[in-house]
C-alpha cells in the first residue's frame, strides 16, 4: 500500500545543496517541530529535506519535509539541547543555515550556533528511516479493503486527550469495543498506579467501526501521537495481513507542515488473558 498522505520525493539526480535561508516564519515552525519532538527523540536527522525516524521506544515513526531544506541532508544529536541553543537567536531576522563535513550552522547574522554532525549515520539513535524499511513494517503488509477505523478529532478533543494521559500518568490507550454494540468503540485511559484503585477516562468515538470487533477484542495503542499533536488529526486504522496485527495512520500538521505518524498494534482477546 502506497502512503498518498505525503509522498516523500527522491530526485534521480543526487544535488546536494549545502546552505538555505529561512524566514522568520520557516525557522519558528522548524523550533516548534523539534521542541515538539525532543521527549520522543534524541537525535535529528534530515534526508533530502525529509524527517522519517523511529520514537526512541521504537513504537511509531514520524514523518515530514521541510521544503526550505529541499535537497540537504544533515543531523545533530540531542535535539533538547539543539533546540534550547536555536531559541537564543533573533526571532524576527532570517536564519541562514551552512552544512561543511561535521557541523551545521545557524546564523542570524549577529550570533552562531555550531550544532555537531555525525558522518556515519549509523551510529545515531534515531536515523533516518528508509523507504525500504516504510514497505516492509508498514504499508506492503497492510490490507487495503480491511479498514477498520476512520475518525478525525478536532484541536479541543486532542488536547482532552493529552491531559487524560498526563493527569493518569499513562502512555498507552485501550480502544474496547462498547458492550451491547460491537461495532462502536472507545478509547480507555486507565492510571498507571498500582497501588491505589484505579482512575480511567472513557470517551466513545463519533464513528462506527467498518469491521464490527470481536466480542471481548480490544487493542492498545501508544500516547506518542496525542502527546506530539497540537491541532486537529485524523486516524486510519487497518487490519494487515498479519492475523490480529493493525497498521496505525495518524496525520496532522504544525504551522505549514504535514506530519504523518505510523505505529503497529495487536488485537487483545480478554478471555485468553483471564485463563
Amino acid at each position: 500500500m502506497k502512503n498518498t498522505q505525503h509522498n516523500l520525493q527522491h530526485d534521480d539526480q543526487k544535488i546536494i545543496r549545502t546552505e538555505a535561508e529561512l524566514t522568520p516564519a520557516d525557522f519558528a515552525c522548524f523550533l516548534s517541530f523539534l521542541k515538539s519532538i525532543q521527549p520522543h527523540f534524541n537525535d535529528f536527522c534530515l534526508v533530502d529535506g525529509a524527517f522519517r525516524s523511529r520514537t526512541n521506544d521504537k513504537a511509531s515513526v514520524v514523518e515530514t519535509g521541510f521544503p526550505y531544506f529541499r535537497k540537504m541532508n544533515f543531523n545533530f544529536e540531542d535535539i533538547k539541547k539543539g533546540a534550547n541553543m536555536l531559541s537564543a537567536l533573533n526571532k524576527n531576522s532570517r536564519i541562514e543555515v551552512m552544512i561543511d563535513n561535521d557541523r551545521v550552522t545557524f546564523t542570524d547574522k549577529s550570533q552562531e550556533i555550531h550544532l555537531p554532525s555525525i558522518n556515519n549515520v549509523n551510529y545515531l539513535y534515531n536515523k533516518f528511516f528508509s523507504d525500504d524499511k516504510m514497505e516492509d513494517i508498514f504499508l506492503q503488509k497492510v490490507d487495503p479493503d480491511r479498514l477498520l477505523l476512520m475518525e478525525s478529532f478536532p484541536k479541543i478533543t486532542i488536547s482532552n486527550i493529552h491531559k487524560m494521559l498526563r493527569e493518569l500518568n499513562s502512555n498507552s490507550i485501550r480502544v474496547t469495543h462498547v458492550e451491547d454494540a460491537l461495532n462502536m468503540v472507545y478509547f480507555q485511559i486507565s492510571e498507571n498506579n498500582q497501588e491505589t484503585k484505579t482512575l480511567n477516562y472513557q470517551m466513545k468515538l463519533s464513528k462506527p467501526l467498518l469491521f464490527p470487533m470481536k466480542k471481548g477484542n480490544y487493542f492498545n495503542i501508544g500516547s506518542m501521537p496525542f502527546e506530539f499533536c497540537k491541532n486537529s488529526m485524523s486516524l486510519k486504522f487497518y487490519f494487515t495481513k498479519d492475523e490480529g496485527i493493525l497498521t496505525l495512520f495518524y496525520n496532522t500538521f504544525m504551522n505549514d507542515l504535514f506530519v504523518n505518524i505510523y505505529a503497529r498494534a495487536a488485537l487483545v482477546d480478554e478471555s485468553t488473558i483471564s485463563r
